[in-house]
């Protein structure tokens, strides 16, 4: 009995303010831990998104180069067969510099010029700055691109490009971006129609309100119905050759410049994608 006694006297009360700041020292210790796991993962998740973009714009880069293989072969046979031409002349003394030399001069000058335009603009698109927004019109850009790296292939193999544009469709945005975006949708339109009977690809642009964007429609298969959930996740290609990182950055793109893609069945059959985008504001 004594000793129960002593045990009591010697036993320490613990008062309820000492339990709470154990609990909150408890609680501040798992939220600093829990937030240094939040801050790797969203490290990990940044490094993540960086190498994914690095791989796009390296595929962009292979996709330009491809395009403008084709496209630059058209000047240079231009160049070839004018020079080819006035050096036989010259040979067979049928050359008159007083009435051809000017004439074949400024040819050849002009067909220089469109292959410096040309790589001109593909290092304007490896280095431009995405980041920067401005005006942009639309109209412009996609006329830009399209002559740039696609017009060759179009008519190589006989694709029917239908344009329909709106008055003046600017945009607040950024051109570059908007290239890679378009880039990746005309390659897929391209590749969708290629061999199809009918080969078809319309390109619209619009404008409403506070908003303006285009779209692109193909003649093509359209997109599986057990593929529309994931159709904007990374790695989901329909092409053998694809990484699959196409519409996931079309969507990032268009999320970054405030506006948005959506996918809808295309009245000529195959995939239709409509691009949103803000307006520039007066």
């Amino acid at each position: 009995m004594k000793r129960q006694q002593n045990l009591a006297n010697n036993s320490v009360e613990i008062s309820p303010f000492e339990i709470k700041k154990d609990i909150v020292e408890i609680v501040t210790h798992n939220n600093q831990v829990l937030q240094k796991k939040i801050e790797r993962l969203d490290l990990e998740n940044r490094e993540i998104q960086a190498a994914l973009y690095q791989s796009k714009k390296l595929e962009y880069l292979g996709q330009m180069a491809t395009l403008m293989a084709h496209n630059i072969n058209q000047p240079i046979a231009v160049l070839r067969m004018a020079a080819s031409g006035a050096l036989s002349d010259v040979n067979e003394n049928l050359f008159n510099s007083e009435t051809e030399l000017k004439p074949l001069l400024e040819k050849l000058l002009a067909q220089t010029e469109r292959l410096s335009d040309m790589m001109g603009n593909f290092r304007h698109f490896a280095r431009g700055d995405r980041t920067v927004l401005s005006a942009v019109n639309l109209n412009d850009v996609i006329e830009a691109i399209y002559q740039l790296l696609f017009v060759a292939q179009y008519q190589l193999e006989q694709i029917d490009l239908q344009k329909e544009f709106s008055a003046s469709p600017i945009a607040y945005a950024n051109e570059w971006a908007l290239q890679e975006m378009l880039i990746s949708l005309l390659s897929n339109a391209r590749a969708v129609v290629k061999d199809k009977a009918q080969k078809q690809v319309a390109i619209k642009t619009w404008q409403q309100d506070q908003q303006v964007g285009f779209c692109i429609e193909d003649s093509g298969d359209g997109i599986a119905a057990e593929n529309l959930p994931k159709l904007f996740t990374p790695f989901l290609s329909s092409k053998e050759e694809g990484m699959g990182l196409g519409l996931y950055f079309c969507r990032q793109i268009t999320h970054d410049l405030g506006g948005s893609i959506d996918y809808y069945p295309s009245p000529l059959g195959g995939a239709g994608f409509k691009i949103t985008l803000p307006a520039q504001q007066e």
